[in-house]
């Protein structure tokens, strides 16, 4: 049995396997979400087609295993990355603008991988997630797609961050010195927080466990995650200052 996708005049649905529906308002640009409502036999659909894999998951799934293996290749050169150096003032600014090149490739994979699967990009804005400056883009969209697909969407920015960084390490190994925010922040991003809503935490909450998110919903990982990411945030940048100063712990 496959997921399907319902076009009417006002509405798109994906209906998923066990009959929960995703629906699309057209007009009004929003989302709902019915439990076990199989709408494939209620609705006078325009266009009913199910939803097979092709060749974009085959691409996509390829590009996974390719940051798993970076991934693995980046911890293993964890003392590289993170060995004293002594910073000139051109190397400061040279990490800042990697970050930022980092950041906006980030969220520019997430784009490319909605577009890719036909679905609309959203609003892109820049916030605080607790102290930290961020660019986000609402992936919204995602919901009329297969879970599998929109797991596709939400790890794009992560598999490009580690593949990135893996490049680096092989071709350009004497700026491994730029990777030292990139590495620990795309890590604490696969961490399911729910506060600041990481990669992770759609993931995990939103497609492992199938659950509707709110804005008004502080469930487990919401409060969790905040006294984790705190902890954690705080061990990192700890780690990397105090490597730069030459001091390994």
């Amino acid at each position: 049995m496959h997921e399907i996708y319902i076009l009417e005049n006002k509405y798109e649905i994906l209906e998923e396997k066990n009959g929960d529906c995703y629906i699309k308002d057209l007009e009004k640009n929003k989302y709902f979400f019915r439990k076990s409502y199989f709408a494939s036999n209620k609705t006078n659909e325009i266009m009913q087609q199910k939803i097979k894999w092709n060749y974009k998951d085959i691409i996509f799934s390829t590009m996974l295993i390719a940051a798993f293996l970076s991934f693995i290749y980046i911890f293993y050169k964890y003392d590289i990355i993170y060995a004293y150096i002594k910073y000139e003032s051109d190397m400061y600014i040279a990490s800042i603008l990697f970050l930022l090149i980092s950041i906006t490739l980030h969220e520019l994979c997430h784009m490319t991988v909605l577009r890719v699967y036909g679905r609309k990009v959203g609003k892109v804005s820049f916030k605080l997630n607790f102290i930290f400056p961020a660019l986000t883009v609402d992936t919204s969209d995602s919901y009329i797609l297969p879970r599998y697909r929109r797991f596709f969407v939400y790890i794009a920015g992560i598999e490009m961050n580690y593949i990135t960084c893996m490049l680096v390490l092989l071709l350009y190994p004497q700026y491994s010195y730029l990777l030292k925010p990139i590495v620990w922040a795309a890590t604490v991003n696969l961490l399911p927080i729910g506060f600041i809503k990481t990669d992770g935490y759609h993931i995990i909450y939103n497609i492992l466990m199938n659950k509707k998110d709110t804005k008004r919903n502080r469930n487990i990982f919401f409060l969790l995650g905040k006294y984790i990411f705190i902890t954690i945030t705080f061990y990192f940048i700890s780690m990397s200052l105090l490597r730069s100063f030459g001091i390994n712990l």
